[in-house]
């Protein structure tokens, strides 16, 4: 039995609605199942310890009170570097780091926060210095990438 004209573009705006409304949940319902693939490590020394969400398949170098992150693509690398404030403040801190580092031109992004730029081998390389009470931690991400982003979203001090 033909359907008629009116029935058949009732159904195709039925079917366009259902589209539309997997196409808008998917990205939903995939994040939680991407998030589900990453394993929560803990890094950092017994005086100031970190957590952060690393994905299936990076590839983790634990060195001492370091860490490298590498993403399986090779296109992402997070470095993240905890030491002790020794009664420092953090003006003096962000002085020695980029006097080691031979850097000018530094940002404070707030009161803990600051951010300054390297090149090595003709990557520039982002660097942040974030001071907290008993540590500082130097975060280096060469070619910032959405993936290292999302990553270091979910760095937080324990």
């Amino acid at each position: 039995m033909p359907m008629h004209p009116s029935s058949l573009h009732g159904t195709l705006a039925a079917r366009a609605r259902k589209a539309l409304v997997c196409a808008l949940l998917l990205p939903a319902l995939a994040a939680p199942l991407s998030q589900a693939r990453a394993a929560v490590r803990e890094y950092g020394p017994d005086y100031q310890r970190l957590t952060l969400n690393v994905p299936d398949g990076w590839q983790e170098n634990i060195q001492d009170n370091s860490v490298q992150l590498i993403s399986p693509d090779k296109k992402s690398a997070i470095s993240i570097r905890v030491c002790p404030r020794e009664g420092k403040n953090a003006e003096a801190l962000v002085r020695k780091a980029t006097r080691d580092l031979s850097v000018n031109g530094v940002h404070k992004q707030d009161d803990t926060t600051w951010v300054f730029y390297v090149t090595s081998e003709n990557v520039r390389i982002r660097n942040s210095l974030h001071t907290l009470p008993k540590a500082f931690v130097v975060i280096s991400v060469g070619e910032e990438t959405k993936e290292s982003k999302a990553v270091l979203a979910t760095l937080s001090a324990k």
